[in-house]
Parts: C-alpha cells; sequence; structure tokens
C-alpha cells in the first residue's frame, strides 16, 4: 500500500490477520486516504479491495462470505431443483 499515492503515508497504515473463526482467517485493514471528501475516499478504497480480490488466488487464498438463504434458494433454482422462493 506504501507504493499508492491516494493514501496519506503520515497517518497509520496497519494490514494484519485477526484470530481464526469457523470462516476462515479474517483481514483487518487501517488506513486513511490522502483526499477527505467522500468520492475520492470511496474510490480509494474500492480501488484497494478490487486489488486484494483479484491477487488473493495468487496466494492460494480463496474469499469467503457465508451465504444467506436467498443465496441458497437462488443456487438451487439454478440447478434446476425446482426450489422456487422470494
Amino acid at each position: 500500500m506504501d507504493a499508492n499515492p491516494r493514501l496519506n503515508h503520515n497517518l497509520t497504515t496497519i494490514v494484519r490477520q485477526m484470530d481464526p473463526t469457523p470462516e476462515g482467517l479474517p483481514l483487518q485493514l487501517w488506513c486513511f486516504t490522502a483526499d477527505v471528501r467522500w468520492g475520492p475516499y470511496e474510490d480509494t478504497m474500492s480501488d484497494i479491495f478490487d486489488h486484494l480480490l483479484t491477487i488473493a488466488p495468487e496466494f492460494g487464498l480463496e474469499v469467503f462470505e457465508s451465504p444467506t438463504g436467498k443465496d441458497v434458494i437462488t443456487a438451487m433454482e439454478h440447478a434446476n431443483l425446482g426450489v422456487v422462493g422470494k
């Protein structure tokens, strides 16, 4: 993240592993943008997470999010199991 000119490098930047859970190993990202306006802040955060999601497989990592009931129903519908729910 030091190479990103949109971050404020005079303030704390932390990337650390949190305690493992049954779902995986959470990561905490803590940094400050150089521009305090909302739009540029959101663009910077989006770019950081896009990069993390793209590079994770290069390290053999998978991003995980617990599915919701709607996710399960949608998956079953796509599998043509005849489950309908909305």
